[in-house]
């Protein structure tokens, strides 16, 4: 055999090696070296961290502090404003998918109240000098500024028109109103003899309510009346430091008080549309910490635990002078049976839970954390 052959046989013997090699580096491994790259590692544990975290019971999804958020296009877009940029972001209801909507910023974020079509919110925005502005804004995150002195908006049910209080400081008249998102068009409903309230429409009717914030050592009076104006109703004032939470139909309300005047322990309760019926639910947390099921059988609530013995209530809670350490639960207010959605070991961390959001299937349970303002999640 001439040299030429030998070195002929032997680099094709070493080229057989070598596949044979990279064949069963293939076969162990799931892929190449290229494959492997740090940039594809990087990846895929991103990919692998994120259906970790989906199949907890509960983990955020947020990756900065957050706003109220709000689920859009069959629960498949979870939108929010970060309080650190004033940015719309939207992410996927798993936590992936985390980007910025606009890159249009608004500093000074404090509420966001998006409209019943999700098209469009309302934010509240605290200037350096503690003024307080309100915008317009819409999914572009293009914004509109509002007229001055005004201290509390919702949107009615049509997504056409708002509801706000304004205080005149000519006259210092307050008065509940009625207008054009960009505040047009307005209309005075009522006068007001309150300098907080919180306003919501009935759901499934053509009237307006509205109560004086919730305060240990006052009675809240919830009142209505037709959204076109005409005569008040009161609806109930028997609680102090009541708060009130329409279900979905408007024929049912949660109430959250305080067991005695300056007292520091929440009841809730629920009554009807008139007020009558009250039954109290043995359950003692606060009606902003709970969201209405579909069917209005059930509340899905966060209770509070760890609460001084000497705290004021709700005032103190309202006021960011306590927080809270919550547990999870579902309430089905025809019975009253109570059952605990997430079990203590699988909380890892603290909870205060505000902007409660349920999904559409009542799979996800969304709230966001005033220990971070990040928003989670909850497997149902």
């Amino acid at each position: 055999m001439t040299i030429l052959k030998k070195v002929f046989f032997i680099s094709l013997i070493f080229l057989m090696i070598t596949l044979l090699i990279w064949g069963f580096y293939r076969l162990s491994f799931g892929g190449s070296p290229l494959e492997n790259s740090p940039e594809k590692s990087s990846a895929s544990e991103n990919k692998k961290s994120t259906e970790k975290q989906s199949n907890s019971k509960i983990f955020s999804v947020s990756n900065e502090p957050a706003t109220t958020p709000v689920l859009r296009n069959n629960d498949t877009v979870l939108n929010y404003y970060s309080k650190n940029s004033g940015k719309l972001f939207r992410v996927s209801p798993d936590g992936s998918n985390n980007e910025i909507a606009s890159d249009k910023s608004l500093p000074g974020i404090k509420e966001v109240l998006w409209s019943p079509d999700k098209a469009r919110s309302i934010i509240k925005t605290i200037g350096n000098n503690g003024e307080t502005q309100f915008y317009l804004s819409d999914l572009d995150n293009n914004q509109t500024p509002l007229k001055k002195n005004l201290d509390n908006i919702t949107w009615q049910a049509s997504s056409t028109r708002i509801f706000y209080k304004f205080f005149d400081p000519k006259t210092s008249e307050r008065t509940l109103n009625t207008a054009d998102p960009d505040g047009q068009n307005w209309k005075k409903l009522t006068d007001l003899n309150y300098r907080d309230i919180s306003i919501a429409q009935i759901p499934g009717s053509s009237s307006v309510s509205f109560w004086n914030q919730a305060d240990s050592y006052t009675k809240t009076d919830l009142e209505s009346m037709p959204i076109g104006g005409g005569e008040k109703k009161n609806i109930f004032s028997d609680k102090f430091g009541a708060d009130y939470l329409w279900d979905n139909s408007g024929k049912w309300m949660l109430i959250s008080s305080v067991n005695e005047k300056g007292g520091s322990r929440m009841q809730l309760g629920i009554a009807n549309q008139n007020g009558g019926e009250y039954r109290n639910l043995d359950f003692a947390t606060f009606a902003s910490k709970c969201v209405w099921s579909n069917d209005n059988n059930t509340v899905f609530c966060a209770l509070p635990e760890g609460i001084p013995g000497n705290a004021i209530l709700p005032n103190d809670y309202s006021s960011g002078k306590i927080s809270t350490t919550d547990t999870f639960w579902k309430v089905n207010v025809k019975t009253g049976e109570k059952t605990q959605i997430v079990d203590s070991k699988d909380m890892n961390q603290s909870f205060d839970a505000k902007d409660l959001l349920l999904s559409q299937n009542e799979k996800y349970l969304f709230f966001v954390n005033r220990t971070d303002s990040k928003i989670y999640r909850i497997n149902l």
